[in-house]
């Protein structure tokens, strides 16, 4: 799923995960993970309502029952203060995921909630940008330095972390590079990154600020995004 993000590797590895937990109903790391899709299949609009997101919640707080402090859980935590507008709570369990594990895969995971936030990773180590090009992580990764780039007016730097991003089967990654090539005046292949982008999460159309809210929080950079977007031929595909 982490490779593809689309609903039927969701709806796959959903099923893995429930089977695995009849087995082990106590996992940390199978819990956080549930959670973590159920989320997701909210965020990118593949569930109906609130249904997904409620349950989400309530396996998550399940996982803290078990173990608060598991790196997993921690990430999952994140995500759902992220989801829940909660920055503060981001911020806390973003910094505590990238300053007490030892792994850099979770320091990078943290440092990618933070840069959501507007932090980008000042009270982390500045010094770490190579954290983001590890082999190891999902693409999606290359989001962060993508917001950084976009929000200091540099698109031609949020263009190259949009297409490290690639994912071509996620509709984010078309967001992303579809934006960076709307400011850079790149009309033809904007409207291309766009139109796929759609097509993959016709919601973008109807609910442009929920959608881009799921990895934007700050409303003047998801405006600054829509911009691109609207260069890049929004309105049109309407």
């Amino acid at each position: 799923y982490q490779s593809v993000a689309t609903r039927q590797s969701l709806v796959t590895t959903l099923g893995v995960i429930e089977a695995a937990l009849a087995a082990h109903p106590d996992d940390t790391r199978l819990l956080a993970s549930k959670a973590d899709l159920l989320m997701d299949s909210h965020k990118h609009g593949l569930s109906n309502g609130s249904s997904a997101l409620d349950l989400a919640h309530k396996v998550l707080e399940r996982a803290r029952e078990v173990d608060a402090d598991d790196r997993y859980v921690l990430m999952a935590s994140a995500f759902a203060a992220l989801l829940d507008g909660d920055l503060t709570g981001v911020e806390a369990l973003a910094l505590d995921l990238a300053q007490t594990s030892s792994e850099p895969k979770d320091k990078a995971f943290g440092l990618w909630a933070l840069t959501l936030i507007g932090n980008d990773g000042e009270t982390v180590n500045k010094s770490e940008p190579q954290l983001f090009d590890r082999q190891d992580l999902p693409g999606w990764i290359n989001h962060a330095p993508f917001l950084s780039a976009y929000s200091a007016g540099d698109f031609e730097s949020a263009l190259s972390s949009a297409i490290a991003f690639a994912m071509p089967q996620f509709f984010w990654s078309g967001i992303d590079r579809a934006a960076a090539l709307g400011q850079l005046g790149v009309e033809a292949a904007a409207k291309r990154e766009l139109s796929r982008a759609v097509e993959q999460c016709p919601d973008i159309l109807g609910r442009t600020d929920r959608i881009l809210s799921a990895y934007i929080p700050s409303a003047e950079l998801r405006e600054h995004v829509r911009e691109g977007l609207e260069k890049a031929g929004l309105y049109s595909l309407h």
